[in-house]
């Protein structure tokens, strides 16, 4: 009889504490974190894709839907870092607005795609947008696909630039153009300097010319080239 009391007991308890567990974890806030400046959208607009019901249990929350949702939505433009949750019922969704870095032509037309580092931006533009500010990429065209050597080299330089300190808005500021031959890659700087890769160790080469300009003074590195004779 003892036994059958205690069951009873423990039961209850259990349904007790599992009711108000899914009482008082059950999401009432969600809020966007955003991790640097977002110029295509805004709070309410990326809520309204993230599918997260008021209501729904924090501990059942899907993130990784949560991500994919948002990022189908913005076509790349959009990366959502994290999704977070505050017990006992707060969400947070860290998003951040990928940089177009590149103006790279389409191949055979007037058009032009703008990619960020990771190439995850994939918007065609017929005319570069006015607000922008972009480095220009020669002597290649994008014909179908990212998966190119060039476009390797350009995430390798971008990435080399933000372990030195530069910022992605920065680096378009810094860098002009990069022009790729069949021997060697050009990296024209604003401010008149030359840096000059080989195709197949574009980012040490790219690492070793930016560490010797950025050691210069402001009037030498206008000078630089680290081209060979």
């Amino acid at each position: 009889m003892k036994k059958k009391i205690v069951i009873v007991v423990i039961t209850v308890l259990v349904a007790a504490v599992l009711l108000t567990c899914g009482f008082l974890f059950n999401v009432r806030n969600i809020e966007v974190g955003f991790g640097n400046d977002v110029t295509i959208t805004d709070e309410a607009e990326i809520l309204s894709h993230a599918g997260i019901e008021i209501g729904t249990n924090i501990l059942a929350l899907d993130e990784k839907a949560v991500k994919e949702n948002i990022e189908n939505a913005y076509r790349g433009e959009i990366e959502v870092v994290d999704v977070v949750r505050s017990f006992p019922d707060t969400v947070t969704v860290k998003v951040r607005e990928r940089v177009a870095l590149f103006r790279i032509p389409v191949f055979e037309t007037e058009s032009y795609v703008l990619p960020d580092k990771d190439f995850q931006r994939t918007t065609v533009f017929t005319s570069v947008p006015a607000d922008g500010k972009y480095i220009t990429v020669t002597g290649f065209a994008v014909v179908d696909t990212f998966s190119e050597k060039e476009c390797y080299v350009l995430h390798n330089i971008a990435e080399v630039l933000l372990e030195n300190g530069f910022s992605e808005t920065a680096i378009p500021y810094f860098v002009k153009e990069i022009r790729f031959s069949e021997e060697e890659i050009l990296v024209s700087l604003f401010d008149g300097a030359e840096l000059y890769l080989s195709l197949e160790k574009a980012k040490a080469d790219f690492s070793e010319a930016l560490s010797s300009y950025l050691q210069l003074s402001e009037t030498e590195r206008e000078k630089f080239s680290n081209k060979k004779q």
